[in-house]
């Protein structure tokens, strides 16, 4: 499992500029500022946002990784023993992760989606479009894994259409397979009130489908 250094930080140093007529004054003031900053272990840049999320591994020797420095997704794995088919246009399958997870912060979840070359290339997307984990859910993760039927009557026209032995009719995932990638969010809780009428008017008001146009 990937795991990230925390650094604490002491005490930061802020410069203020105090104007006094036609004169400015430069002060140093230190600002306790004392509170964890997760360093990401590939650019050792600071992250504001940085719960801790514990997680129990199940099964497998899997990771939550970041492919670049700067990914926003953590790449997950198929926590499976044999290689499964799925079949262009077919059902979706639920595809174990191997771990649980629990966020625990209600001020943050995690949404699962699908990763951009999958899609693309091989029409490997989800079956559920986006998932959404809650901050309160601690079961296994599964992914809702389905081929999309685009190219289900298709023969091969460029190298490399059809990859990592994957045919007309069907995606192969197999054991270890970075499979989709996961994002952690913050999310805001707002309070509602109910009114009459809506306090404000905007210039596109109650403009709906097309209502801007596509150009």
């Amino acid at each position: 499992m990937a795991t990230k250094k925390k650094q604490e930080v002491e005490v930061q140093s802020v410069t203020t500029v105090v104007e006094d007529g036609d004169s400015s004054v430069a002060t140093s003031n230190p600002v306790d500022v004392n509170v964890p900053v997760d360093l990401n272990p590939l650019s050792k840049t600071p992250t504001l946002f940085s719960p801790t999320v514990e997680v129990e591994m199940l099964r497998g020797d899997f990771y939550l990784e970041h492919a670049t420095d700067g990914s926003a997704g953590f790449d997950v794995r198929a926590a499976i023993d044999e290689p499964i088919k799925l079949i262009r246009g077919g059902r979706s399958q639920l595809i174990p992760t191997g771990f649980k997870m629990h966020i625990s912060d209600p001020n943050y979840m995690a949404i699962i989606v699908p990763r951009s070359g999958n899609g693309h290339k091989r029409g490997l997307v989800l079956g559920n479009s986006v998932a959404i984990i809650d901050s309160d859910y601690q079961g296994e993760w599964f992914i809702s894994a389905w081929a999309r039927p685009n190219r289900t009557q298709w023969t091969s026209t460029e190298k490399n259409d059809f990859i990592d032995n994957d045919t007309p009719e069907y995606v192969l995932v197999n054991p270890g397979d970075r499979i989709a990638q996961i994002i952690f969010v913050p999310i805001a809780h707002p309070k509602f009130v109910q009114v009459d009428k809506l306090s404000a008017s905007t210039v596109r008001g109650e403009g709906g489908f097309s209502s801007t146009g596509t150009k």
